[in-house]
């Protein structure tokens, strides 16, 4: 959660409140494709929700031109434009590093039960007196 929604409320407010972070920048934040003007607050949120899965997704929707909205950012906006990319790595990088976990898991699972029985039986001999704590 850290490594999609901390960077994703800094793209948001940046995208939300860019009159107050970047001050006479003359260059529009977001481009909306249906050409109905600004971008209201929710349309921000479908904006930011369609960059995790593009970032999530190593760009496949962008290679297809699927997309949740028409809303785009504006490249000539170099500082929300970069921002965006970095956000799109850390997505990226959440996503693998979820499906490395997941990997893990999954391979980890065969040898719990085999764990567990051998600390059972571990614990089954300490209480019988057999184990000194010396026998490996």
């Amino acid at each position: 959660m850290l490594g999609l929604v901390v960077p994703g409320g800094v793209v948001f407010c940046s995208v939300w409140l860019h009159d107050w972070l970047l001050p006479d920048y003359a260059r529009p934040i977001l481009v909306d494709g249906g050409g109905s003007g600004a971008p209201a607050f929710g349309e921000i949120g479908v904006f930011l929700i369609d960059q995790i899965f593009r970032g999530a997704l190593a760009d496949v929707p962008e290679v297809f031109r699927l997309g949740l909205t028409p809303i785009s950012n504006n490249p000539e906006n170099a500082v929300i434009s970069w921002m965006i990319v970095i956000y799109r790595i850390a997505a990226g990088a959440v996503t693998a590093a979820a499906g490395y976990m997941i990997y893990r898991v999954w391979r980890g699972m065969p040898n719990i039960d085999r764990w567990i029985r051998f600390y059972e039986d571990r614990l089954q001999r300490a209480e019988a007196g057999e184990f000194t704590g010396e026998q490996s």
